[in-house]
């Protein structure tokens, strides 16, 4: 029996960066920690779990609020010392992800990157694990005002790539990124193990493990479940 193409019914996919496509959550983690062990404070995961999604200066934020830092400045310069230097050394792409892009773009479906990261830091990561040229466009804190959870950041990849929020998909790794895509009404892809909160959410929501879950058949399902209002079940 041939091998037969399955060709996307989907016009775009638009990607989230951080703990989605590269494997950063850990380095950011461990940053926040070294910098607020030079305080004098002790930060676990469960702390860090309630700021994932967000932009890093925005978490910065939020820990200093937390516990009483009051040069937010100085606490992100040495936060930011310390994750460059573990994104030189460490970071990799998550499992999955460099042979998901190209499939897609070979199919020739828009890809939209949607971050609330720096553009310098995301701009080098991609070109370092030479998958830059595959986006058609690039979202990241610096394109729009308001950031995720907001709708703003997909709004504005929507705009940019001239398409319908019915022709598209996303994929996130967080709560936060998932209430930004839906609030754009865009049926998004969950990628992870842990619990969220996931589960009372719509069912234009597909859970899965990783993105080695993810291939074009998946987003035809979800794409097709979303325009017909089927139910979809979680992986």
């Amino acid at each position: 029996m041939k091998y037969q193409k399955v060709e996307p019914v989907f016009k775009g996919v638009f990607f989230d960066f951080d703990g989605t496509l590269v494997n950063s959550e850990p380095l950011h983690f461990q940053a926040e920690e070294c910098a607020l062990k030079s305080r004098g404070v002790n930060f676990n995961l469960v702390d860090k779990k309630e700021m994932v999604g967000g932009t890093v200066k925005g978490t910065a934020e939020q820990i200093c609020l937390k516990y009483g830092i009051e040069d937010i400045d100085s606490f992100f310069i040495d936060r930011q010392l310390v994750f460059n230097r573990l994104v030189e050394s460490k970071l990799d792409l998550m499992p999955g992800a460099k042979n998901l892009l190209s499939s897609i773009s070979e199919a020739g479906v828009v890809l939209s990157l949607v971050t609330s990261a720096e553009p310098e830091y995301v701009l080098k990561v991609l070109k370092n694990h030479r998958i830059d040229k595959l986006f058609n466009t690039i979202i990241t804190m610096t394109d729009v005002d308001q950031h995720k959870p907001n709708p703003d950041p997909y709004l504005k990849a929507l705009k940019l790539t001239s398409l319908k929020n019915s022709e598209c998909l996303a994929i996130e790794d967080s709560l936060t990124g998932i209430t930004s895509a839906q609030k754009a009404d865009i049926p998004c892809i969950y990628v992870g193990d842990e619990h969220t909160g996931l589960e009372s959410m719509p069912d234009s929501i597909l859970k899965v493990k990783s993105l080695l879950d993810v291939d074009i058949p998946l987003l035809n399902e979800l794409h097709i479940a979303r325009s017909m209002d089927f139910p979809l079940l979680f992986f």
